[in-house]
């Protein structure tokens, strides 16, 4: 080609110009010379699985001949092509001005087919055609430059055609419908979006379904939504975003979807009434509001990014028509933001519902009329309005709202507002926190003006950045079962705090003195510890009253044997006990036991507690009565004195495995989460941040204790904070451990539970020693002064072997240098101690489970039942607690569940009652300490309180008795004559394991001693191997065993159960040098066992005559 030429939109291939050409807008294929391509055209590609819909219907053939879609550009005629027969793909090259608009249509030769579909592109102003995947019921967006997509841009029709449908040009500006309310096919309009590109939408937007892979955002300017809104109607819970519509969630999204940069008008409402899940990913607004009042259930989460972020309102249900909305399928982190210029309400209407197992975070106000029932996870309310603004707790008007946690803060924000309580009952199912430490302003929670109720299962905890002002009203209830911490400011206004649940010990923490109004525990049982040190003022009414002397409640100090005051108006206390308190000024307490360390009391009724009296323990009662002669010696039995001043005729009395005593100073029993029991300030366990986050089983794993908690190697718990309560330099430190595997060197522990800065600022640590691949042993570490303390201490069982073990660590300061102690017991057994001298160091850290402080040294398996205590556990409770298999505290034995009482003789005050026997429940096996309380019931039926835990421990570990008759005579001896004789030996032990029963005789030859040199020969069978010996067969000296409580080894003995069945016995010679095993017992019993042995002798005709004697010698031994 030469000349002139003016070429636009070609496809230039396989040509030679003789001159310089140029082409402008067009494209270049192969093998062309001397042309100047500028411009290149666009080319549109239809890609996907066209020929198929979201449901696998094929549309038409794809046989790469028949033309089956069309394009048209601006207006201009269709151009046909098949789709291909390998992808379903549709290509459309060269393409003219990429300014214009392309229609693509779903059709054969230009005519709609019966299931066509038309989709249309306008790219202006983009330089390359945006890719639309032809899917039935679905419209599929990807932007190849990564220019956002607007509604102008889209035209389409669905299947059948529907006028209805596409963008529409309504107020001026495009509206995007991808619904059809005429059409019932349920899979119309699903807005699918794909990553990387980002949709613009004019205006309105209607669809079924969203599927955002990518991201919608606001246009902005005067094309934004305008106080409109994106309008889906399907429903679905699939989390497979590819589902077909009606199956997967109408807002589905990935990782990377979202709805971005709205501004406050604009909203996404989900109207279904049947039930749906939506996406975890950002929103402006969100409604879900039924068309009609069908209640559906809706899940939050299962497909996007793991946060539903709301950064205008979350509102659920409306004008009746309600919903129910739950997290706890997928517990997404649920914000709703309330970024500067939204509108930022939680608006929960009459009777709709939101409930779950997630953090849920409200920037704003709650508001409306519904309920929240929380079963996990915290619930934090914040405030980034004006400063001082009050905001409503509840939703305004509703009944009960449940949280898990609830927190209220600034975080954040500079703020200093006041939460305005609404109507009904806040129940917070663990703790209640009002501020933030790290907040710059008072965040304050406000009850006196509603006077709502206030009910919290776990702690109050008012923080340096918090304020809490209580109901006016002394009849609003607020009641907390564990702890109130404040360290901020509370403000009674005439109000009464309650503390409840008998199971949890309460501790009133405070760094200044706090002041009550009214303060009061009724709960049977309940324990309350005031703040040691400090005064506690109750300018009303301080009442404590356990309604019986039998379950009274206990006040005491946070600190043994440090007092705490309470200066009180009025007191009602009565059936209370008293420890380390002082009344300000004296007050009365009625029918209440003094346990000591008081002053300003005066103690008035008969309902002082009981003193133990063991049967032959020497922690008897120091009263002199004398034991009761009728007791066996060994045989556990209880007694009570009676103290309280009344004729007592009932008692009760239980025995429990370990008592969760005063000197317990934590306790983690791990059961799903970090609670300590012990509530004397040691502090919940609490994850210690990603990514060393230990977690707790959802299941039981130990059989008999619950949950635990599971470290993989580098996690760890911590105590919340470091505590007072744990500067101890005499202490029992102790867990159960399962490990999985051994993740440390050889030489170097895993830690099971520590308290340090480093080897020489350590209160303790408590691990597992790697001595080899696959062997690990107990070890433990204290230091002294600041240096290394004494060589640490190392066990020699193998924990490494899948099983659950117990590792207890004492150390013993009270002795004089060089004879402080420290003690090593695995599984019940001491396994190594040593002395040492210096004072043991006490850093103000918290206590660390799973690992090191740094997060070294982590522990790859599962620890359970922590407990930490301020005195030396004996080995024997030890043991007693680690035979029980049972978490501490545990009642082995109660003798009358029913609290009625067991008759006994009536009892004079300061007089022994009747002893009661344990019930089976043996309280001393193998040296171990079970522990024993009880009370009494006076003949005018009051109860009177519990005694103190005491002790059934043998000095001497394991008792066993045993006796037999003195002699027995086996008569005349004739030769050739069958003599016998039998004996009954009697034994009994208190070893769980059981007996060993042995015989022997006094010589390894001979069986019987005779005058002058005469013997007659033992029998010929050995000690260990027992034989038959046939009737009338002289000349031998034989031993057999007959019968034996539990029955005898007939494999051993034969089963002959009389003197002369000769022919179904086997006998032994006895000896001196070997022993033979009489009979066994492997378990405990209450009852003496007896064994009936019998003797048999045949002289010969040569034997010498006169009198024959043997001894016999019995022994039993303990199987320990």
């Amino acid at each position: 080609m030469q000349g002139t030429a003016n070429i636009q939109f070609a496809d230039i291939r396989d040509s030679a110009a003789v001159t310089p050409l140029a082409a402008t807008n067009s494209t270049a294929g192969p093998n062309n010379t001397n042309w100047t391509i500028t411009g290149a055209c666009a080319t549109v590609t239809i890609s996907g699985n066209s020929y198929e819909d979201a449901h696998g219907t094929v549309w038409s053939l794809c046989d790469g001949v028949t033309p089956n879609m069309a394009l048209s550009v601006n207006g201009y005629g269709k151009v046909n092509t098949p789709c291909s027969p390998v992808d379903g793909s549709f290509s459309f090259t060269p393409v003219p001005d990429p300014g214009l608009i392309y229609l693509v249509y779903q059709d054969q030769n230009g005519t709609p087919l019966a299931t066509g579909a038309t989709y249309g592109l306008a790219p202006t102003p983009i330089a390359s055609v945006t890719d639309v995947d032809v899917v039935y019921g679905e419209v599929r967006l990807r932007s190849d430059s990564g220019a956002p997509i607007r509604s102008s841009h889209l035209n389409m029709y669905d299947y059948d055609i529907d006028t209805t449908l596409g963008v529409k040009v309504l107020d001026g500006y495009d509206r995007l419908y991808l619904n059809d309310a005429s059409d019932s096919a349920s899979d119309d309009g699903e807005l699918y979006i794909e990553a990387g590109t980002e949709f613009r939408p004019n205006h309105y937007v209607d669809a079924t379904a969203l599927d955002l892979r990518g991201t919608i955002t606001n246009a902005g300017g005067t094309e934004s939504l305008l106080n409109n809104q994106l309008a889906v109607h399907g429903s679905g819970t699939s989390t497979d975003c590819d589902d077909p519509i009606g199956t997967s969630m109408p807002i589905c999204a990935g990782p990377a979807g979202g709805i971005n940069a709205y501004d406050g008008s604009d909203q996404v409402v989900l109207d279904s009434t049947s039930p749906y899940a939506i996406a975890a990913m950002d929103y402006p607004s969100l409604r879900l509001t039924p068309s009609t009042g069908d209640n559906p259930a809706v899940q939050l989460g299962g497909s996007g990014n793991g946060t539903l972020r709301v950064r205008g309102e979350l509102q659920l249900g409306s004008g009746g028509n309600d919903v129910a909305v739950d997290t706890s399928t997928y517990s997404p982190y649920v914000w709703v933001d309330g970024d500067t210029g939204q509108i930022g309400n939680l608006d929960i209407s009459t009777d709709s519902s939101l409930a779950g197992t997630s953090d849920v975070r409200v920037d704003a106000n709650m508001v409306g009329g519904g309920s929240i029932d929380m079963t996990g996870g915290t619930f934090e309310n914040r405030i980034q309005t004006n400063d001082d603004a009050q905001d409503n707790v509840g939703p305004a008007g509703s009944g009960d709202h449940t949280y898990y946690n609830l927190t209220f803060s600034t975080s954040g924000f500079s703020r200093s507002p006041d939460f305005q309580s609404s109507s009904g009952t806040i129940r917070v199912r663990n703790d209640l926190q009002i501020g933030n430490p790290a907040d710059s302003g008072t965040t304050t929670l406000v009850n006196n003006t509603i006077n709502e109720t206030i009910d919290v299962d776990g702690s109050v905890i008012i923080t340096s950045r918090g304020s809490l002002s209580a109901a006016s009203s002394p009849a609003t209830p607020f009641t907390i079962g564990d702890d109130f911490t404040n360290q901020g400011t509370f403000t009674g206004n005439g109000g009464t705090v309650t503390f409840d649940t008998a199971s949890n010990i309460s501790t009133v923490t405070t760094s200044a003195p706090t002041t009550f109004s009214n303060l009061a525990t009724t709960t049977p049982d309940k324990t309350l510890r005031l703040q040691h040190g400090m005064t506690t003022t109750v300018t009303g009414t301080f009442t404590a009253n356990g309604g019986s002397c039998g379950s009274p409640v206990t006040i005491e100090s946070t600190l043994a044997g440090s007092t705490a005051t309470i200066n009180m108006g009025t007191s009602g206390v009565q059936y209370a006990t008293l420890r380390d308190s002082t009344a300000s000024p004296g007050r009365t307490a009625t029918s209440s036991a003094n346990l000591g360390n008081n002053s300003g009391w005066t103690f008035a009724g008969g309902c002082s507690a009981p003193t133990s009296m063991l049967s032959h323990d020497t922690n008897a009662s120091g009263l002199g009565i004398p034991q009761n002669p009728a007791i066996l010696v060994d045989t556990p039995h209880f007694s009570w004195i009676n103290n309280s001043g009344l004729t007592a005729d009932r008692s009760r009395t239980q025995v429990v495995n370990t008592p969760v005593d005063a000197d317990v100073v934590a306790l983690w029993p791990n059961d799903g989460n970090g609670h300590d029991l012990a509530g004397s300030g040691g502090g919940d366990l609490v994850p210690a941040g990603a990514p060393n986050d230990a977690s707790w089983d959802a299941t039981s794993i130990q059989p008999g204790f619950g949950q635990s908690l599971v470290t993989d190697g580098d996690d760890a718990a911590i105590a919340s904070s470091a505590s007072s309560s744990l500067d101890i330099d005499t202490f029992t430190v102790e867990a159960w451990v399962r490990i999985s595997s051994l993740t440390t060197g050889i030489g170097t522990e895993s830690v099971l539970v520590t308290k340090d800065t480093s080897t020489t600022d350590r209160n303790f640590r408590l691990g597992v020693m790697r001595t080899a691949a696959t062997t690990g042993v107990a070890w433990a570490d204290i230091s002294t002064g600041g240096a290394a303390g004494p060589a640490p201490l190392q066990g020699t069982t193998d924990l490494d072997d899948g099983q659950w073990h117990h590792v207890a660590y004492t150390v013993d300061s009270t002795p004089a240098d060089p004879n402080k102690v420290q003690t090593l017991v695995v599984d019940g057994t001491v396994e190594a101690t040593s002395t040492f001298s210096g004072n043991v160091d006490n850093p103000a850290v918290p206590v660390v489970v799973g690992a090191a402080s740094t997060f070294t040294n982590g522990l790859d398996g599962r620890i359970d039942d922590v407990r930490i205590s301020s005195a030396v556990r004996s080995p024997a409770e030890i043991k007693g607690y680690v035979r029980s298999r049972m978490p501490h505290g545990t009642v082995l034995w109660d003798s009358d569940p029913s609290n009625a009482g067991i008759a006994l003789a009536s009892c004079n005050n300061l007089a022994r009652c009747a002893d009661v026997i344990h019930g089976g429940v043996p309280v001393v096996r193998d040296g171990a300490r079970y522990y024993v309380r009880g009370k009494l019931k006076s003949t005018t039926a009051i109860w009177s309180a519990w005694s103190t835990w005491d002790w059934f421990e043998a000095a001497s570990g394991i008792t066993i008795n045993i006796t037999s008759g003195a002699s027995e005579s086996l008569g005349t001896a004739l030769p050739n004559t069958d003599l016998t004789a039998t004996s009954d030996i009697d034994v009994w032990t208190n070893d769980r394991n059981g007996y060993t029963l042995l015989v022997k005789g006094p010589d390894d030859v001979w069986g019987m001693d005779g005058p002058g040199a005469a013997t007659l020969p033992r029998f010929t069978a050995p000690p260990d191997s027992p034989a038959s010996w046939p009737a009338l067969t002289p000349g031998y000296f034989g031993f057999t065993v007959l019968a034996a409580t539990g029955g005898k080894d007939t494999a051993v003995w034969g089963t002959g159960s009389t003197e002369t069945s000769f022919a179904t016995l086997n006998y032994v010679g006895l000896q001196q040098s070997r022993a033979a095993v009489a009979h066994r017992r492997n378990s405990y019993s209450l009852a003496t066992d007896t064994i009936t042995a019998s003797y048999r002798a045949d002289v010969a005709a040569a034997q010498a005559g006169g009198a024959y004697t043997t001894t016999i010698d019995y022994i039993v031994i303990a199987n320990v």
